[in-house]
């Protein structure tokens, strides 16, 4: 099964975060790692949809509130 691979733009459209965010998360390890082709960065988008699941099942009401009054977003 072959999965289609994202561009940073891609992932940005799915998850608005800037490049520097992105750096962080994936050095923390919060973010799968892109696979380098050159000086580009690609993502497989089944990884990005995991992520994404992972991230809506760890959501709750008081954490997105908590976040708001944080400035968190």
């Amino acid at each position: 099964m072959s999965t289609q691979l994202l561009t940073l733009k891609d992932v940005q459209k799915r998850i608005p975060a800037g490049r520097t965010t992105f750096t962080r998360w994936i050095k923390s390890g919060e973010f799968p790692p892109p696979t380098i082709i050159g000086a580009s960065l690609f993502w497989p988008e089944d990884q990005i949809e995991i992520y994404l699941t992972s991230r809506r099942s760890d959501w709750t009401p008081s954490k997105a509130a908590e976040a708001s009054m944080t400035g968190i977003n």
